[in-house]
């Protein structure tokens, strides 16, 4: 026993030759020893008075918090050499291992997409061999041919089906390419484009003295590419975007045997362009031409627009159709129909809607500057805050249509019917509103300096804070003189009793006022030089 705390005493001692002069006590309590007699600390216990001297202390134990040795790679793998030369081994293992398996699998897929590549040239060479014009290929052989070319991913089947539709006589053949072109998809919609503008030129220089039988094919060809395009936009509505259509020919054919007449209503057409496309009497009833694109929002930048200016609308049906904010700057709609159309904020400038039909449509924020709307019907329209400046609006049908804030300077909007419309704030500096039927319409705070009234029928309507300086009024009715019955039941009020539509309205400087006016406007409260004070 007392060997054994020898030896332990003995160990305890040579600990402190290893570790500063810190004996194994010392490093298991975690202090270590001064000696007293070194200056290097203060001793604390001077200040008390001490019975004897031997009493004073003659060492400080000291607590001390360890320090966490910083890591060192570099050290670690000297003092673990076998472990790290593990490590390492591993590591390269697993990388030259990796990459061989990686460099495999490579070569393997390269392997497999050149065997795929190879089985698909075969299978397109073949189907080319029976379309060859010296294949004896049966009618039926050579239409599942074409099917096959439909449905087979290689980038030459499309133009090579193009080109067949571009030559092929047979009818029923022109049928089966068509269908194989709509089952290759969007993808189609260049080439086809293509050659249906060139059959176009082709049909063009046959107006005249060409076979007829020629005109026919040719007639027939048209019509395939047109019902080609007409499917792949009826099938992939919402799916083509920033697709070009510009200067295609899709109007309605009424000639047999190649009639045709485009209809894609409840289709969505947004981001393409239709710029100078023919599609007279189309079908575009609840379609859509514009959407907000990913994020969901307008005005930001990927919005889905379509662009159908200097398009062919002729007789078009747009009922219900959404196209704010499309683009349309001198597209023809002559005789449309754009009922409950939303045309919001659309670029409309200088577009044709003479004989349209566009009750109830939205055209707020519109820009309809230099547009053409003569004769047509806009009854219940909105057209607040739109650019009608210079707009041709004679003859036009705007019963309670609403041009607040609108901006119809130099408008011509003579015989028009626009009672009960709604020009609240608007501008109408020099524009023409003579001979129009403009009963109970609201004037108010509306701009109507140099405006030409003349002759118009102004009974019952609001003038209140409008601007008049120069404008014509030679010949305008204010009051509708109407005889009365005596078996009526109810007995109208005569419309030239006090009101206050006038009231505060500035006549000093109105043109043509008849005596007659100026009694009657005086009595209504307006301002004349003539009215007494």
């Amino acid at each position: 026993m007392m060997g054994l705390s020898g030896i332990m005493i003995a160990a305890d001692g040579l600990m402190g030759r290893r570790f500063h002069s810190r004996t194994g006590h010392d490093l298991l309590a975690g202090t270590y020893v001064q000696p007293a007699a070194t200056s290097f600390f203060t001793n604390p216990f001077t200040s008390y008075d001490w019975e004897e001297e031997n009493q004073s202390v003659k060492a400080i134990v000291l607590i001390s918090k360890p320090k966490l040795p910083e890591w060192n790679l570099w050290q670690w793998m000297r003092q673990y050499p076998g472990l790290t030369l593990i490590i390492v081994g591993s590591a390269s293992m697993a990388a030259v291992l990796g990459t061989f398996i990686g460099t495999q699998v490579y070569i393997q897929n390269q392997a497999n997409l050149r065997a795929s590549q190879n089985q698909d040239n075969e299978v397109f060479l073949a189907l080319v061999g029976r379309l060859s014009p010296a294949a004896n290929t049966d009618p039926a052989q050579r239409r599942g041919a074409i099917l096959a070319l439909g449905t087979l991913q290689d980038p030459r089947a499309v133009p090579l089906l193009v080109d067949l539709l571009g030559q092929e006589d047979d009818p029923i053949l022109l049928e089966v390419i068509q269908q194989a072109l709509v089952s290759t998809g969007p993808v189609a919609l260049p080439n086809i484009r293509k050659l249906n503008q060139a059959l176009r030129n082709d049909l063009d220089s046959m107006r005249f003295g060409a076979d007829q039988r020629q005109k026919r094919i040719v007639s027939q060809r048209q019509q395939a590419t047109q019902r080609a395009i007409a499917k792949i936009l009826k099938v992939y509505g919402g799916f083509i975007q920033q697709a070009d259509l510009s200067r295609v020919h899709l109007g309605q054919t009424t000639t047999p045997p190649a009639q045709f007449t485009l209809v894609l209503d409840q289709t969505d057409l947004s981001g393409i362009s239709f710029r100078s496309a023919i599609m007279t009497h189309a079908n575009f009833r609840n379609s859509r031409f514009a959407s907000p694109g990913p994020d969901g929002r307008f005005n930001t930048f990927d919005d889905l627009i379509s662009d159908l200016s200097g398009a062919d609308l002729t007789s078009v049906d747009l009922t219900g159709a959404f196209m704010s904010p499309v683009i349309m700057r001198r597209t023809n709609l002559l005789n449309g129909t754009l009922d409950r159309a939303n045309l919001s904020n659309a670029d409309l400038n200088g577009s044709n809607f003479s004989s349209a039909s566009l009750i109830g449509t939205n055209l707020e924020n519109a820009n309809l500057k230099e547009a053409s709307l003569t004769g047509a019907d806009i009854t219940n329209a909105n057209l607040s805050r739109s650019d009608l400046k210079l707009a041709r609006m004679s003859q036009i049908n705007a019963q309670g249509t609403q041009f607040m804030f609108a901006d119809l300077r130099e408008a011509d909007l003579q015989r028009g019917s626009l009672s009960g419309a709604d020009f609240q704030g608007a501008n109408l500096q020099n524009a023409n509103l003579s001979q129009a039927q403009l009963t109970g319409t609201n004037f108010r705070n509306a701009r109507l300096q140099n405006a030409n009234l003349s002759n118009a029928d102004l009974s019952l309507v609001n003038l209140q804070g409008a601007r008049l300086h120069g404008a014509n009024f030679e010949g305008v009715t204010f009051v509708v003189n109407r005889e009365t019955r005596t078996d009526e039941f109810i007995e109208e009020t005569a419309q030239g009793a006090t009101s206050n539509r006038m009231q505060g309205a500035d006549f000093s400087r109105v043109q043509n006022l008849s005596d007659a006016q100026i009694t009657y406007i005086c009595n209504q409260g307006a301002i004349h030089p003539n009215c007494e004070s």
